[in-house]
């Protein structure tokens, strides 16, 4: 049936229509069902708006506009009179072989299965919420899987990365450094193009320097720092000269391994597009729990087991201390013990006894007087 109908009521012929009611057979407006629902409270209409499929009593296979008042056992489907016909074709008989009954035969079949459905509907509502819940906390905790296993992996291929990045600014310096070590800069060409005209230069000023060596005597200084000069062009030229004869003779043939068509290279590529697996074991959500708390049991023995490594070193300090205030009772105290008692004799009553010997000797020669 076409979603899109118009009120059934003919004033309303040309309004959209909203619901259908399948007791009444009608299709309303929204001023149709209002009235319809004040009048009708006990129908339950159709909303066109949904998805869901309008039952209308009639048979919506093609061809067929007959009422459904046939059952199929074999596909739990209502069929009309053009379903069940022996005569096969244009859509017809489509249930002809099937176990059909009337409608009626199995209306207290339905009644006690809908009994069961709906004991069934509400032992999975009373659970419901419950598995959502759980199935919403599941999904975050696969989400968070999900991204840690990703953060993983990138850190692992950045690693790769940098590690590879690294290597080739290495060589890449070591390139640099190399051919500044072997070979001349772009500074000598530019210098060997200038000592063509240096060298003509200082072989003028060489000749009218002989030329007025015995005219200029007066000016024997200045004669004598020209020629500082040109000895020291002469150095230059010398010096760029050689550089030029040995680079001239020289040159490093400078190759890097692996070759691009090297097997080691093709081998690495490979191992590269290779590199890294996923894998996963399927397993319960009990099992895992169970696995976790087994690995939680583990860690907890682990820590009592250190904790109980730690108490017994306290408690070997604890003796190793105890012995040594014995030792220290036993020996040096006992040593201090007079010694102190000593101190305290010639501290106190040794310096008393010269006063006292003093006084009775004072009280005697009193007497005496």
């Amino acid at each position: 049936m076409e979603n899109y109908k118009t009120c059934s009521l003919k004033q309303h012929k040309e309004t959209k229509a909203r619901s259908y009611c399948q007791q009444c057979d009608i299709y309303m407006c929204e001023k149709c069902a209002k009235i319809h629902s004040e009048l009708c409270q006990n129908h339950i209409p159709y909303n066109l708006d949904s998805d869901k499929t309008i039952f209308t009593g009639i048979c919506q296979r093609e061809n067929h506009s007959e009422k459904l008042i046939y059952f199929c056992r074999t596909h739990n489907e209502l069929c009309c009179s053009s379903c069940i016909t022996k005569i096969k074709g244009n859509g017809n008989g489509q249930h002809t072989d099937c176990s059909i009954c009337f409608i009626g035969d199995i209306k207290d079949e339905k009644k006690n299965k809908l009994k069961e459905n709906i004991n069934n509907l509400e032992k999975i509502s009373n659970t419901f919420e419950e598995s959502l819940k759980n199935l919403k906390s599941l999904y975050e905790k696969i989400n968070a899987n999900k991204e840690e296993l990703k953060k993983s992996i990138l850190i692992i291929f950045t690693k790769i990365r940098n590690e590879i990045n690294e290597r080739e600014d290495k060589i890449l310096s070591e390139v640099d450094q190399k051919f500044d070590e072997l070979y001349f800069k772009e500074e000598l060409i530019k210098k060997g193009e200038k000592l063509p005209k240096k060298v003509k230069e200082s072989i003028q000023q060489g000749k009218l320097i002989d030329k007025d060596w015995n005219e200029n005597k007066k000016k024997l200084n200045s004669i004598i720092n020209d020629c500082i000069a040109i000895e020291n062009d002469l150095k230059d030229i010398n010096n760029i000269n050689f550089c030029i004869k040995k680079f001239n003779s020289i040159y490093y043939d400078f190759k890097f391994t692996p070759l691009e068509k090297d097997k080691k290279l093709s081998q690495f590529i490979y191992d590269i597009k290779q590199f890294g697996s996923l894998y996963y074991k399927e397993y319960k959500l009990k099992e895992k729990e169970e696995e976790v708390y087994k690995e939680e049991q583990k860690q907890e023995k682990e820590i009592s087991k250190e904790e109980e490594k730690y108490y017994e070193k306290i408690e070997e300090k604890n003796e190793e201390a105890q012995k040594d205030d014995y030792y220290y009772y036993e020996n040096v105290k006992k040593e201090e013990e007079p010694k102190k008692e000593y101190d305290y004799y010639y501290e106190n009553v040794k310096k008393e006894e010269p006063k006292k010997q003093y006084n009775k000797k004072k009280i005697k020669y009193e007497k005496k007087r």
